[in-house]
């Protein structure tokens, strides 16, 4: 009876405790801390109420899956004092944590990685989130232009190229950057026993100084961002990644192959990297490993603001948008439901896409189009960079030929006439003269005859693509008629104030306005100081405004400009009568 007893006594036992376990598995399931708890913007993508209070937002930073941020109340802006406020949120439990405040304090105040930052003219101070003071430094100069960087443990003060250590509230002289380069501070990085500074030079290269072992790396790139471990220098070609926790550099295609991207971050691991592309309003993701490449639409977090700030932290990415005061999205990568696309297919497609649309041209308009080290030959009076970003060469293309479309295989056929060998296009990058005392420092774009060829060579770093190819294209217009012993727009001065002369010199400085600048629209009769040089500039900046907008060009508002516009469209189509039934001259009224 004593064995049944016992034997019924653990079989309740055993009840009780299954019964507690599923009640304790129930319980975690309900509170699981790996789920995100935001509103549910798309599959993966969660947005967070920060509960500013209609505050600035003066610095965010992520750690341990809480978003901190400094808000900023201005209570006296003459004299520059304002209350801070520290504020937290949990991204698993979507709570929002007051921390500490600052009041009456008279400083720019911001918060960056773990620390907050205030400086005013004279006082540099550095609090944690805490905002216990962890450093104070006064200056004996007011307005210092000195930069403040922590360094081991201690803070250097940098002013121009000198560098001094801060140590019981003085600055003493430690060492200079010895280079004759004119080198500014843009940005730091710091490791358990050194810092390196991030400088730029005049023309926008960048430059790392090591502070420990007094060297200086000219990183040859313009465009850079920080990251948990370091810095991601990069153009349209490649992103080399300076991991300077491990002291080691590696290099990456940039399979984007765009170099305007407005921020951008990558993980730890240097495995995800993601891009902000401000032109196209788009995140654009790779994995560097799998080689595969997510496009994510921005207006799912802002259709007004550009994204201010991207940061990973293990396998999420967290996004904030530029003065969207309240609100803050985190991307779960592994719920993200964005289809990926094979690195090398997207170049291959792009590849087929350029290669038929210059196929396409050929076909219909028999014009030949270079591009890439195709398009750089020895012209006769300036050089050209190589261009290789297949983006913005396909992008170009496509704004050729909705210019190009606007004219008539006829037209174009007669760059043939009399033994020439058509018109050619150049898609080039940077272009250069070789005598900077008689032509334009920084051309767009050129025209010339040379070696029985008709070419417009472009730049196609220039935003106004389509400008330029029509300004060029009137340009050989009159190149191909002259050579057939036509002399169009005789009466061309008749249009222009009786006083007025072209300076007939890229490098004069004219005397006269007339331009758009005149508050008098009856005044207006150039387009800009550039249409002053010659008289066929000068026509083709009034032919660039008509050929390259489709309704209601900018001329048709000034009296004079618009008579030009239609003595132009009256000599043109004299000559190339089928111009009268395209699209050409739709934008004048």
């Amino acid at each position: 009876m004593k064995k049944n007893i016992a034997l019924f006594i653990s079989i309740i036992a055993l009840i009780f405790l299954i019964l507690s376990l599923r009640i304790t598995i129930n319980k975690d399931d309900n509170n699981d801390n790996s789920k995100l708890n935001g509103n549910v913007i798309s599959e993966g993508i969660y947005g967070y109420d920060l509960e500013t209070e209609n505050l600035s937002v003066n610095g965010v930073t992520c750690k341990n899956n809480e978003i901190y941020y400094l808000l900023m109340d201005v209570i006296d802006e003459y004299n520059g004092i304002y209350n801070y406020k520290l504020k937290k949120i949990d991204i698993h439990e979507n709570k929002v944590t007051e921390l500490q405040s600052l009041e009456n304090i008279n400083s720019s105040c911001s918060l960056e990685d773990e620390n907050i930052y205030c400086l005013n003219n004279q006082e540099f101070t550095v609090y944690d989130l805490n905002f216990d003071k962890l450093f104070y430094y006064a200056s004996e100069e007011e307005n210092s232009t000195a930069n403040y960087i922590p360094y081991k443990d201690i803070y250097i003060k940098l002013e121009n190229k000198e560098i001094s250590l801060i140590r019981n509230n003085k600055a003493e002289p430690y060492r200079s950057i010895d280079t004759d380069i004119n080198l500014y501070y843009e940005n730091y990085f710091v490791t358990n026993d050194n810092t390196y500074i991030n400088l730029v030079d005049d023309e926008g290269n960048y430059y790392l100084y090591n502070i420990n072992e007094e060297t200086i790396t000219n990183i040859n790139q313009k465009s850079y961002f920080k990251y948990e471990n370091g810095f991601v220098f990069y153009d349209d070609i490649s992103f080399q990644i300076y991991n300077l926790q491990n002291d080691n550099l590696i290099e990456y295609t940039n399979n984007f192959q765009k170099n305007y991207y407005y921020t951008g971050t990558l993980d730890g691991k240097n495995t995800m990297l993601c891009l902000y592309d401000i032109i196209e309003n788009k995140l654009l993701i790779e994995n560097l490993e799998s080689s595969t490449l997510q496009e994510i639409d921005s207006n799912l977090f802002s259709n007004d603001n550009p994204i201010a700030n991207l940061n990973f932290e293990d396998n999420y990415l967290y996004i904030y948008v530029l003065q969207d005061k309240n609100n803050f999205y985190v991307v779960n990568m592994d719920e993200l439901n964005v289809p990926s696309i094979n690195a090398q297919e997207y170049t291959d497609e792009m590849l087929s896409n350029i290669s038929n649309t210059i196929n396409n041209i050929k076909e219909t308009y028999d014009i030949n189009i270079n591009i890439k080290e195709n398009a750089v030959i020895e012209f006769p009076d300036f050089s050209a960079e190589v261009l290789l970003n297949n983006e913005l060469i396909l992008e170009s293309l496509n704004k050729i030929e909705t210019i190009l479309a606007k004219y008539d295989q006829v037209f174009f056929e007669s760059f043939y006439n009399n033994g020439f060998n058509g018109l050619n296009i150049y898609l080039t990058g940077s272009l250069t003269p070789s005598d900077y005392e008689t032509q334009a420092a920084n051309p767009a774009a050129y025209s010339l005859i040379f070696k029985g060829e008709y070419m417009i060579v472009i730049d196609l770093n220039q935003p106004n693509i389509e400008e330029l190819l029509c300004h060029e294209l009137l340009h050989n217009l009159e190149f191909n008629l002259n050579n057939q012993g036509i002399y169009p727009f005789k009466n061309w001065s008749s249009y222009n104030p009786s006083d007025f002369y072209y300076d007939n010199s890229y490098t004069s400085n004219s005397k006269f306005n007339y331009t758009l600048m005149e508050k008098d629209i009856n005044n207006v009769y150039f387009i800009d100081y550039y249409s002053h040089t010659y008289e066929t500039e000068d026509r083709a900046r009034v032919f660039e405004s008509i050929c390259s907008c489709n309704e209601d060009s900018k001329i048709n508002d000034y009296p004079n400009l618009y008579a030009k516009g239609l003595y132009l469209k009256e000599e043109i189509t004299k000559y190339y009568p089928n111009l009268n039934n395209t699209g050409l001259f739709n934008s004048l009224n």
